[in-house]
């Protein structure tokens, strides 16, 4: 009885702060730009056709700059283990195409790199700081942006774990929380989410510890 009175207790606190963080930073109503851009074998990719789609990451980026690949690499690390993941990533830069060319080859991403003329960099406001992060859900609304490398990458990865287990996706939940610790250990939000969906899953010992 009394776990279970102690299991109820976490529940309800973390209900209240999860409630808290994963609703009142929605950003509510704005239409991401469409566009049209072609990656670097030619094939073209429409951002009006994902409309649909539960979530779409579009992330500016310079494939010559570390800690603008860095967010990118660790979708991709996640992407390649959850292959039925609903989860789109469209990679755009405005670097040459022989230097995104040398980016693919030498990354393998399993998402397409889009060549930009900064037409589509400018309407998201991704040219000065980079890596840019826009986060699309259904009806092509933004729910989330973000700008810069370092810690904004583990920002980044918290934020689509609370996303994603929002829309009750646990494992990818779990995996992008387990990413997003690992490169900050004291991040509180990841670990809010992965001890919810440990909680969720019924591993209350697992959920308990972390929570404590």
């Amino acid at each position: 009885m009394r776990q279970i009175a102690r299991i109820t207790w976490l529940v309800l606190i973390l209900a209240f702060i999860l409630t808290g963080t994963l609703m009142s930073k929605q950003i509510e109503g704005s239409l991401a730009p469409s566009f049209t851009l072609a990656d670097v074998q030619g094939k073209k990719y429409d951002l009006t056709s994902m409309k649909a789609s539960s979530m779409t990451i579009v992330y500016f980026f310079n494939p010559a700059s570390q800690s603008s690949v860095e967010g990118l690499i660790s979708l991709d690390q996640i992407a390649k283990k959850y292959k039925k993941a609903d989860l789109n990533v469209l990679a755009v830069t405005t670097s040459p195409k022989d230097k995104a060319e040398e980016f693919v080859k030498s990354s393998k991403l399993s998402f397409p790199v889009l060549i930009d003329n900064a037409k589509v960099s400018e309407a998201y406001d991704a040219k000065n700081i980079l890596p840019t992060v826009c986060i699309i859900g259904p009806g092509q609304k933004v729910i989330d942006s973000f700008q810069g490398g370092g810690k904004t990458t583990s920002v980044m990865l918290g934020r689509l774990a609370e996303r994603k287990l929002q829309q009750r996706q646990m494992d990818l939940a779990e995996a992008l929380s387990d990413t997003a610790i690992k490169k900050t250990p004291d991040d509180p939000k990841a670990l809010m989410t992965k001890g919810y969906a440990a909680l969720r899953t019924g591993r209350t010992a697992e959920a308990e510890k972390i929570f404590s």
